[in-house]
């Protein structure tokens, strides 16, 4: 009579030690964009990868100054890996394939990378931004040897 309840039980007491495993594993942070799930590249680093931080320059943004995000993201992002690098022009200068985009290319591309401690209080923590340039040439977001994730750094 009473085994139904327990075994819900179980399922619901591992269910929640799963998610607490991965809600580790997977650090969140709220910004103005929405909900960003990130991950942990070194035990007390985390990072926070393609954010978007202004509304996509489509249409009539185009050339215009970034514009505030209008509203919040329905659900997480997923800030694990590069955002989209902006559609540009290919120099051909040799050794600059470091600046060349490691993504795909959109209009959609306005998009940030944080690196930050997971040590000390919640409210103050030293953070690594990377913002890229460009001048419609090369430059992007997604420069892996601009990332706290390369060997070496």
């Amino acid at each position: 009579m009473f085994a139904t309840p327990i075994y819900l039980t179980r399922s619901l007491f591992f269910l929640l030690l799963a998610t607490a495993a991965a809600s580790a594993k997977f650090p969140l942070v709220d910004t103005t964009s929405g909900t960003a799930q990130g991950y942990y590249p070194e035990p007390d680093v985390r990072a926070f990868l393609g954010i978007p931080y202004a509304q996509p320059p489509v249409k009539s943004l185009i050339f215009r100054s970034p514009l505030p995000i209008k509203q919040k993201a329905k659900g997480v992002i997923d800030a694990t890996r590069f955002g989209l690098s902006c559609y540009q022009y290919r120099t051909g200068v040799p050794g600059a394939t470091s600046l060349s985009p490691t993504t795909g290319e959109s209009e959609d591309c306005l998009t940030i990378n944080v690196w930050t401690s997971d040590r000390g209080p919640r409210s103050a923590k030293s953070v690594f931004v990377f913002m890229y340039g460009g001048a419609f040439a090369e430059g992007t977001s997604a420069i892996p040897s601009m990332s706290l994730d390369t060997p070496g750094r």
